[in-house]
C-alpha cells in the first residue's frame, strides 16, 4: 500500500511491484479487500481516501526510499508512452513524478520536461505555469535565460507579444 499511495494515477501492476517483498499475490489480496481497484483491464488504482491516509503516514525516510524507486519508473513509463504516441499519458506519468519528488534538482528537471510536453500537446498555459514554477527555483543565469525564453515562446503562441518581449528582456538580464 505504501507504493500504491504515491501514485496519483492508475498504473499497471508492474508499478506496484517495485519492492522485492511485493508479489502478484499481494496485489490480488489488496484487490479482494477493496484496497486496490481495477481501472480498465490493465490498470490499478487506490481510492483517494486510502491514498491520502497511507501517504500521510509514511515517514520521511520511507517516502524518500519509495520515491527513489517510483520516480525513475514513472519517467520510463512517460518515455514509453511518448514512443507509442500517447503524449497525454506521458504527461500524467511525469506529473505524478513531479508531485511526489523529494529531490529539488530532479523535481525541477521533471517539471521543465513536463512543461515541454504540455506545450507540445497545446496546453500552453499549463506549460507556462510549469516553466514559471521552475524559474522561481533556479538561480543559474543561463538556466534562467532558457526558461525565460520558453515562457516568452508560450506568451507568443498565446498572442501576448508585449509580455513575451518582457520575458526575452528578462532573459537577457
Amino acid at each position: 500500500m505504501d507504493i500504491a499511495s504515491l501514485y496519483d494515477i492508475p498504473v499497471p501492476a508492474a508499478g506496484l511491484l517495485l519492492e522485492e517483498a511485493v508479489r502478484g499475490r499481494t496485489l490480488i489480496g489488496l484487490r479482494r479487500k477493496g484496497l486496490l481497484s481495477s481501472v480498465g483491464t490493465e490498470l490499478l488504482a487506490v481510492h483517494e481516501a486510502i491514498r491520502t491516509f497511507v501517504r500521510d503516514g509514511l515517514s520521511t525516510e520511507r517516502k524518500r526510499t519509495l520515491v527513489a524507486k517510483i520516480v525513475p519508473w514513472l519517467q520510463e513509463e512517460s518515455e514509453s508512452a511518448l514512443e507509442r504516441g500517447d503524449a497525454h499519458v506521458a504527461i500524467s506519468y511525469l506529473a505524478n513524478a513531479v508531485s511526489i519528488e523529494v529531490d529539488s534538482v530532479r523535481r525541477r528537471s521533471n517539471l521543465e520536461r513536463l512543461g515541454d510536453l504540455r506545450r507540445q500537446v497545446g496546453d500552453v498555459p499549463g506549460a507556462m505555469d510549469a516553466y514559471r514554477t521552475v524559474l522561481k527555483a533556479v538561480s543559474d543565469g543561463s538556466e534562467r535565460a532558457i526558461l525565460h525564453r520558453k515562457v516568452a515562446f508560450c506568451l507568443e503562441i498565446m498572442g501576448h507579444l508585449t509580455e513575451a518581449e518582457r520575458e526575452i528582456d528578462a532573459g537577457w538580464r
